[in-house]
């Protein structure tokens, strides 16, 4: 057996990791120049940088063991700090009574109080079709305008009313206001489950950590992880994959196996099959959305910068959605105590003028923008790099589930075939749900049988964590 892994995020790792550990010959490509795909760390004048601020947290136990094995003593415990920006106020996320009331003010607070009690009289009984009927229904839409509406459309670029009922149900089902304020007014022990939790783990070097580790023990097996090789042509024969090319650089390489796991997005996937998807698939690939990430880099003064790991944005002024300082995550994310480096995170579809900005406009953009919100003066940057990642979030809008199912059936046809993680089976996973999927697909060549495309379907709160005694 020989398996080409296609992807080198930690769905294709950790799958070639544990065909690794039981002596499977494998072979992992990967576009980039690190490993770690959305979860990767870049060293830029001796700071390191994430692609947006990463939490390590999840409910499976393999995970959490494989975690703590590939990072030893360097698998830190953070504090967490996170707040809302809003209105010019920083909201602490996830709330508290006393700072929400101070900082509404006690007439916006029952105004949110009287919205929610009108939503559950007025909907109690109806059942929502979208993100911002649901999202009404729970917490009243004074409560959903202020902590929901701008940041959501930000992140997806279109109108919440668009976007599928199903994010709401795989992202916060279960969280409520009532959930909310019981979590604002007292930290509840002995309860099975905890919502929004308040410490997390993250790797002393940052996310990407991990990820060069099960790259080096991939190879310390003997095989391959190659970087920089970029799938142009997947071939097929309508019964299975029979080989993926590959250029890296001006040279085109043949990988060939006799199974093949693919953490593509699945739209890549579709458009490189050669002979081509019949019409129908490759229509229903082009109403696969993804949304561009844009990640950008900035060293900053370390004077006076605020000691949050990571700020929403909710300020509509500012197109800007998420702000992240890494020496809060870890000190030896910065080089020295005078400057940190920050992540300004912008979202945005692929085309659009974002994407169209050039790297030094897009850091001017961030500096300003930094300003305007109170965050750092503009003065305070002393340089920074971007990053664009143009297949980062598979966007769920209306009706997205048929034409998944379409470009799913297709790919079934293929016997030596697996899709995984994020991009390949089209799910906003976390990074503990596409190592899942991994080591599911490397178990089904050992001889398994479990289901991919199942991880995650539980749909529980992705803050939601298990008291250890239930672990």
């Amino acid at each position: 057996m020989h398996v080409v892994i296609l992807g080198g995020g930690p769905a294709g790792l950790a799958a070639a990791y544990e065909l690794s550990r039981h002596k499977v010959s494998c072979v992992v490509c990967e576009r980039e120049t690190v490993v770690g795909g959305l979860a990767r760390t870049i060293v830029f004048e001796g700071h390191r940088f994430d692609m947006g601020p990463h939490r390590f947290f999840t409910k499976n136990t393999e995970v959490q063991r494989l975690w703590e094995d590939l990072l030893g003593e360097d698998f830190l415990e953070v504090n967490r700090l996170t707040r809302i920006l809003h209105n010019q106020k920083l909201f602490f996320y996830p709330l508290k009574a006393f700072d929400v009331l101070t900082k509404l003010g006690p007439i916006e607070v029952v105004r949110c109080l009287f919205s929610y009690i009108y939503a559950l009289v007025r909907h109690q009984n109806a059942d929502p079709n979208n993100f911002e009927e649901w999202t009404c229904k729970a917490f009243g839409r004074r409560l959903y305008d202020i902590f929901f509406k701008t940041y959501t459309e930000k992140v997806w670029g279109i109108p919440c009313s668009e976007l599928s009922i199903q994010w709401a149900a795989q992202r916060i089902k279960g969280l409520s206001l009532s959930e909310a304020i019981k979590n604002a007014i007292v930290e509840e022990k002995g309860t099975k489950v905890r919502s929004l939790i308040n410490r997390f783990y993250y790797p002393r070097l940052g996310c990407g950590m991990p990820y060069e580790a099960l790259k080096q023990r991939i190879q310390e097996a003997g095989n391959e992880v190659l970087l920089n090789h970029d799938v142009t042509r997947i071939q097929h024969d309508q019964q299975g994959i029979t080989g993926v090319e590959a250029m890296n650089g001006g040279e085109k390489r043949l990988l060939t196996g006799t199974h093949y796991l693919f953490s593509l997005p699945i739209t890549h996937t579709v458009r490189s099959m050669n002979p081509s998807p019949p019409a129908e698939v490759l229509e229903a690939a082009k109403s696969l959305q993804f949304r561009v990430h844009i990640s950008v880099n900035l060293i900053v003064k370390v004077d006076g910068i605020f000691p949050d790991q990571w700020i929403y944005i909710h300020s509509p002024e500012v197109k800007m959605a998420r702000v992240a300082n890494y020496r809060n995550f870890s000190p030896e994310m910065a080089p020295h105590d005078g400057t940190t480096g920050l992540t300004v995170e912008y979202f945005c579809n692929f085309g659009d003028d974002l994407w169209k900005m050039k790297d030094n406009e897009l850091i001017e953009l961030a500096s300003v923008e930094l300003t305007r919100a109170g965050l750092r003066k503009k003065e305070d940057v002393l340089n920074g790099f971007i990053i664009k990642k143009k297949d980062a979030y598979p966007r769920y809008t209306q009706g997205y589930n048929k034409h998944l199912s379409i470009t799913r059936s297709y790919f079934n046809q293929f016997s030596n075939l697996q899709l995984i993680g994020r991009g390949g089976i089209f799910r906003y996973n976390n990074q503990d749900h596409a190592i899942l999927t991994g080591l599911k697909a490397a178990r089904n060549l050992l001889g398994g049988n479990q289901d991919v495309w199942a991880v995650n379907l539980e749909q529980e709160y992705h803050e939601e964590i298990q008291d250890d005694k239930d672990s």
